[in-house]
């Protein structure tokens, strides 16, 4: 990254994590239903979220000025229903559950479900994801 910018560039990273409970509750069902990569994946997503290994990742890559910082962001969602599949087809796990057969599918979708019924208010669902942003300057 460092390479690529113009002399007084800056980077801004924005990860999530650690894995939330409710996406916890995802993985786990992935693991049991769909395949062991599958919920590596979702666990990956959520895998680079250390303040201080960031600061060093943007330190070894040359950046003199870093911040990193975590909070708490409130996800406002769709229902469960819809956020379960629309996150599916918007990821590399839609090519894992293409190759799943409809009883698996049901036994993710109870699993995910009743997991997520926690998280769930009249307009979707909610919950607080912690998020790491760090930035770097030249």
């Amino acid at each position: 990254m460092h390479r690529a910018l113009k002399p007084g560039g800056r980077v801004v990273i924005n990860v999530p994590g650690p894995e939330s409970a409710a996406f916890a509750a995802f993985s786990n069902a992935l693991e049991n239903h769909v395949s062991p990569e599958a919920a590596e994946f979702m666990r990956a997503v959520f895998s680079l979220s250390d303040e201080a290994e960031l600061e060093a990742i943007l330190t070894r890559a040359g950046f003199r000025e870093t911040l990193v910082e975590a909070d708490v962001t409130e996800l406002h969602l769709p229902p469960a229903q819809d956020f379960l599949w629309q996150y599916v087809r918007s990821t590399p796990l839609a090519g894992a559950i293409d190759k799943v057969d409809r009883a698996r599918l049901a036994a993710l979708d109870h699993d995910v479900m009743k997991a997520w019924r926690a998280f769930e208010d009249p307009q979707g669902m909610r919950w607080g994801q912690r998020v790491v942003t760090a930035l770097g300057r030249e």
